[in-house]
Protein backbone atom coordinates (compact mmCIF):
# COMPACT_ATOMS: atom_id res chain seq x y z
CA UNK A 1 0.00 0.00 0.00
CA UNK A 2 0.91 3.29 -0.74
CA UNK A 3 1.94 5.94 2.19
CA UNK A 4 1.66 9.60 1.39
CA UNK A 5 3.25 12.14 4.16
CA UNK A 6 1.39 15.14 4.73
CA UNK A 7 3.60 18.10 5.91
CA UNK A 8 1.96 21.38 5.85
CA UNK A 9 4.13 24.27 3.91
CA UNK A 10 4.55 25.88 7.97
CA UNK A 11 5.80 22.23 9.58
CA UNK A 12 8.22 21.27 6.48
CA UNK A 13 11.19 22.76 8.00
CA UNK A 14 10.63 20.69 11.34
CA UNK A 15 9.33 17.69 9.21
CA UNK A 16 12.46 17.78 7.86
CA UNK A 17 14.56 17.79 10.75
CA UNK A 18 12.97 15.76 12.94
CA UNK A 19 12.50 12.97 9.72
CA UNK A 20 8.77 13.36 10.83
CA UNK A 21 5.49 13.89 9.27
CA UNK A 22 2.44 15.42 11.03
CA UNK A 23 0.21 13.22 9.25
CA UNK A 24 0.21 9.78 6.14
CA UNK A 25 -2.43 8.60 3.93
CA UNK A 26 -2.78 5.08 3.82
CA UNK A 27 -5.74 4.04 1.46
CA UNK A 28 -8.26 5.17 3.10
CA UNK A 29 -7.04 5.70 6.58
CA UNK A 30 -5.43 8.78 7.93
CA UNK A 31 -3.05 8.55 10.54
CA UNK A 32 -1.92 11.54 12.65
CA UNK A 33 1.40 12.14 14.62
CA UNK A 34 1.68 13.52 17.92
CA UNK A 35 -0.70 16.84 16.58
CA UNK A 36 -2.14 18.19 19.30
CA UNK A 37 -5.24 20.26 19.44
CA UNK A 38 -4.59 23.45 20.57
CA UNK A 39 -5.37 26.70 18.29
CA UNK A 40 -3.74 29.28 16.59
CA UNK A 41 -2.77 30.77 19.65
CA UNK A 42 -1.47 27.68 21.78
CA UNK A 43 -4.52 27.51 23.95
CA UNK A 44 -6.09 24.05 24.33
CA UNK A 45 -10.09 24.28 23.86
CA UNK A 46 -12.09 22.22 26.55
CA UNK A 47 -14.28 21.06 23.66
CA UNK A 48 -12.54 17.93 22.14
CA UNK A 49 -14.58 18.17 18.78
CA UNK A 50 -13.02 21.44 18.54
CA UNK A 51 -9.63 19.88 19.58
CA UNK A 52 -10.19 17.49 17.00
CA UNK A 53 -11.17 20.33 14.04
CA UNK A 54 -7.93 22.28 15.31
CA UNK A 55 -5.75 18.97 14.57
CA UNK A 56 -7.44 18.28 11.16
CA UNK A 57 -7.11 22.29 10.39
CA UNK A 58 -3.17 22.15 11.41
CA UNK A 59 -2.48 19.07 9.21
CA UNK A 60 -4.82 18.11 6.38
CA UNK A 61 -6.84 20.75 5.44
CA UNK A 62 -3.82 23.46 4.60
Amino acid sequence: MTLRPIVPPNYKAAAEQLKLSPAIISGDHVFLTGVTGTDLDGKMPDDPAAQIQNVFEKTIWF
